[in-house]
C-alpha cells in the first residue's frame, strides 16, 4: 500500500471532493482522511504518474499544493510510521514543489537530515549495516562495480543484485550520480 499526502497553506476541506474526483480516475483509493490543511489518501495502484496528477491538481485547483508520494509498504505499521514522519516534516518545513517524493525531500532537507528522514528514505535498510557498508564502499570507489566488488570480496553480479534490491526498496539508484550523492550524505 502507498499513500499520497496533500499539504496546502489554505484550508483544504472545500477542495476534497474535487481532489477525490480527479484522483479516483487514476488511482485505486482504499481510504482517506483529512484535517484543516492536509489530506492523506491510501491506495494500492496508480494508472498514471503521481507527478502528472500533481500538475493537474495545481492547474485545476489554482492552489499552491504539495503532494508527497510514498514508497510501497507491505507492513501497515511501517506505512503509518512513514506517514507520521512526513506529516512532521511538512509541518516543520515549507516544501515549495508540487510533487514531492523521497528524492525531492532529501534535496530540500539535505543539510538538515535527521534520523527520522533517514528512516523514511532508507526504508527496510535503515538498520542494515551490511547494506550501508556495501553502498558506501560502492560510492567511495566512484560507483565502479568491479573495484567495489573486489574490495567487498563479492562477485560483480552479487553487488549489482544488492544495489538493485536497494533501489527497489528505496527508489534510489545509487549508480546514478545524484541518487548516490543524496544517499551517501545520509549514510556516511
Amino acid at each position: 500500500m502507498k499513500f499520497l499526502y496533500f499539504k496546502t497553506k489554505n484550508i483544504i476541506k472545500d477542495k476534497i471532493s474535487t481532489i477525490l474526483e480527479i484522483i479516483s480516475e487514476a488511482i485505486d483509493i482504499i481510504k482517506f482522511h483529512n484535517d484543516l490543511n492536509s489530506l492523506t489518501i491510501f491506495y494500492t495502484y496508480s494508472s498514471v504518474s503521481i507527478d502528472e496528477l500533481a500538475n493537474i491538481m495545481v492547474s485545476e485547483l489554482y492552489e499552491d499544493i504539495s503532494i508527497y508520494e510514498s514508497l510501497t509498504y507491505k507492513d501497515e505499521k511501517k506505512l503509518e510510521e512513514a506517514l507520521k514522519i512526513v506529516e512532521n516534516i511538512f509541518n516543520e518545513t515549507y516544501v515549495k514543489d508540487n510533487y514531492v517524493n523521497n528524492k525531492t525531500l532529501l534535496m530540500v532537507l539535505r543539510n538538515k537530515t535527521d534520523e527520522r528522514i533517514k528512516k523514511l528514505v532508507l526504508n527496510n535498510y535503515y538498520n542494515d549495516q551490511d547494506m550501508r557498508y556495501t553502498i558506501k564502499t560502492f560510492l567511495e570507489y566512484n560507483q565502479n562495480v568491479t573495484i567495489a566488488a573486489e574490495s567487498l570480496y563479492l562477485h560483480r553480479n552479487t553487488l549489482n543484485q544488492r544495489l538493485t534490491k536497494f533501489e527497489e526498496s528505496t527508489s534510489f539508484n545509487v549508480k546514478k550520480f545524484i541518487d548516490g550523492y543524496l544517499i551517501y550524505n545520509i549514510i556516511k
